[in-house]
């Protein structure tokens, strides 16, 4: 078996066969990404280094996801909780939040999803 310093060990390394520590006391099973906090675990228990007839990786860099178009402010001048979903147009075309003043909250809240949902209904 190869020796693996834990110093060495990075977070979402894996490697190709089990990874071992003192003996037969399984650390990390093959392709089963290690984490900071098993690291971490290591090095306060005071063990050094690990033991694995496997190959280490390393995942590659992740890119970044790609910037959304910037949106135009939210028409009740909140902070849009789902970017890119047309709220703004639906509380625009429904007027649901003025509906809501008097009269039952029940019938307001059934008049309010029947006009949003309207044009989507077959």
């Amino acid at each position: 078996m190869k020796n693996f310093a834990v110093d060495s060990l990075k977070p979402e390394m894996t490697f190709s066969e089990p990874v071992y520590i003192e003996g037969e006391s399984v650390f990390a099973a093959a392709g089963v990404p290690v984490r900071q906090k098993d690291i971490d675990r290591l090095i306060g228990w005071g063990i050094t280094e690990v033991h694995s007839n496997g190959e280490p990786s390393v995942p590659a860099a992740r890119e970044p996801p790609p910037d959304l178009p910037p949106q135009k402010p939210h028409p009740l001048g909140v902070a849009d909780p789902y970017p890119g979903f047309p709220q703004d147009s639906l509380i625009t075309r429904t007027g649901s939040i003025n509906c809501i003043r008097g009269g039952s909250f029940f019938s307001a809240a059934c008049t309010a999803v029947s006009t949003i949902f309207s044009p989507y209904s077959a």
